[in-house]
């Protein structure tokens, strides 16, 4: 047993009292502002600032005082551009689940860029999970054909934060607007873009038959070609189509400019005997001289097999695999029955047969 039994508390009641007097008459003052305010009062304070807040949490004017302060905080204006590409959306897709043809299940997103004044889709890949990879090359995607954005609006997600992604917006001068965590206003574009690609899409998909995750990519450019872009907007009262009309932005940017962005920089030590660097899983041959030394590579997060070394004097010396990569086949357009089959056949500029192979039916 405790030989200190402690001391009675003491009746908070006057100090909580002042609390909510002070609150009424002003709503907006921070908690710190009103400790201080009833030190000042009243002296030392016997207990803390949660406590605090406790306290006033249970008190029954509490729920007017939190209508109080919203009401006084600032008005939110309309986050409104009418000037193509001076703000660029970029975000992902909460993950879901697809189901392929050999029965295999996957958890993929889609990271999308959405033009802010058109409402138009820029880009949008298919992807396992939302890192830095995929960003990028949604980002390079949408600069290729349409330039480059005044500014990019992302959210605190730790792909947009990390530095290789504010390194490579700075090379490029797109300036990232600052935002903050559970802010869900400036973003209702792209939620209003998420419920029609769910029920467009992603709905569909248990109908249709996916060959793997390149089909799936296929499948979903085509929803967005066809049925997306077309849609007439309330809002804009024409489509995001029509809206954007193809015109690029004022800001161009060279292919070799946008492949020696977003690189990301790490520091590796050579293999003493072997002079092998492990660079995101796969080995990589350092030059002879560097066996054993720690070294600084860059790599491409879009193309992880583009990898340099900065050398000792300055100079970016390529890097090969240690076992290279197969030669890729030649691609095969791949097809599986469904509704959204139809609209890529369409997209694609053909028309196929949609019936399946069947007893005594030629396939």
């Amino acid at each position: 047993p405790r030989e200190d039994r402690g001391r009675p508390r003491e009746d908070r009641a006057p100090w909580i009292r002042k609390a909510v007097q002070l609150l009424l008459e002003r709503p907006d003052r921070s908690l710190n502002f009103l400790m201080a305010l009833l030190g000042a009062e009243f002296g030392v304070l016997p207990f803390s600032r949660s406590t605090l807040v406790r306290e006033l949490q249970r008190h029954p004017l509490y729920p007017m005082i939190r209508r109080s302060r919203k009401k006084a905080g600032k008005r939110r204006g309309r986050f409104e551009k009418r000037r193509l590409h001076s703000i660029w959306y970029l975000d992902a897709k909460g993950a879901f689940t697809v189901r392929y043809r050999s029965g295999r299940q996957e958890r993929v997103t889609v990271l999308s860029i959405l033009e802010a004044a058109s409402r138009a889709i820029l880009a949008a890949v298919v992807s396992a999970t939302e890192h830095l990879g995929p960003a990028v090359l949604v980002m390079r995607l949408a600069a290729a054909r349409f330039g480059l954005p005044d500014k990019l609006y992302a959210d605190r997600h730790s792909v947009y934060d990390s530095l290789a992604f504010r390194t490579g917006l700075a090379e490029l001068g797109a300036h990232r607007i600052l935002t903050k965590a559970k802010d869900p206003e400036p973003r209702g574009r792209k939620e209003a873009f998420y419920r029609l690609l769910n029920g467009w899409f992603v709905k569909e998909l248990p109908h249709q038959e996916v060959v793997d995750r390149e089909h799936l990519q296929d499948l979903l450019t085509a929803a967005i070609e066809l049925l997306y872009m077309p849609h007439r907007h309330r809002g804009l009262a024409m489509s995001p189509q029509e809206r954007l009309g193809g015109r690029p932005s004022k800001r161009r940017v060279s292919t070799e400019d946008l492949r020696r962005a977003f690189w990301v920089k790490k520091s590796r030590k050579a293999h003493p005997k072997t002079g092998e660097l492990d660079i995101k899983g796969r080995l990589f041959l350092a030059p002879k001289g560097y066996e054993g030394l720690r070294v600084t590579i860059r790599y491409d997060p879009a193309e992880p097999s583009r990898v340099v070394l900065l050398g000792t004097d300055g100079r970016e010396i390529p890097l090969s695999p240690v076992k290279p990569q197969e030669p890729k086949k030649t691609k095969v357009e791949k097809r599986g029955t469904g509704s959204l089959q139809r609209i890529l056949d369409i997209w694609r500029g053909r028309e196929l047969p949609q019936a399946l192979p069947g007893y005594g039916l030629p396939e």
